[in-house]
């Protein structure tokens, strides 16, 4: 996740929220609040989007307003604002961890460390808290046990170069 705001408060809390774990650092929710909403555009699947912005309004009271796209229609959202001079963002969750690191550095997001940020592996995380990884895919890899005799199956990745 991505954190950017108007205020560092809003930008915090819905951080937090999505998180599921409470803010290290002091937030200003009266500040937050007196804003009215947070503006949140996710790549986030959208019944699960909705269950956090759900849970950060009964938790704040603050409205959440999501714009729900892939990840890189939100990028390209984001941009267009930032060319334009008027960003409207409070919060980017997307896929795109180049994008992120490369955002980060041109010093457009705002720190965040959750609870337990120290916990989260550092290949998923900037180590000044400029982004954080909500959600982290899996690769697989199948065997097709008619084509494969279990006796061949690969052990390590240097196997899978085995014409066998």
């Amino acid at each position: 996740m991505l954190a950017l705001g108007r205020t560092l408060g809003v930008a915090v809390v819905i951080a937090a929220a999505s998180a599921g774990v409470q803010a290290q650092e002091a937030v200003d929710v009266a500040k937050a609040k007196a804003e009215g909403k947070v503006i949140w555009y996710t790549s986030t699947p959208i019944e699960q989007g909705q269950k956090i912005a759900d849970a950060f309004q009964k938790e704040t009271g603050i409205k959440v307003e999501m714009f729900r796209s892939g990840g890189s229609s939100i990028l390209r959202r984001f941009q267009q604002e930032m060319d334009a001079g008027r960003v409207a963002v409070d919060v980017l969750t997307h896929s795109e961890p180049a994008a992120a690191n490369a955002l980060g550095k041109k010093g457009l997001f705002l720190p965040f460390k959750p609870a337990n940020f120290d916990k989260v592996p550092d290949a998923a995380k900037d180590t000044n808290g400029l982004f954080v990884g909500q959600r982290l895919n899996m690769m697989t890899h199948y065997l097709r046990s008619d084509k494969v005799a279990a006796a061949d199956e690969p052990k390590t990745w240097d196997d899978l170069l085995d014409p066998k």
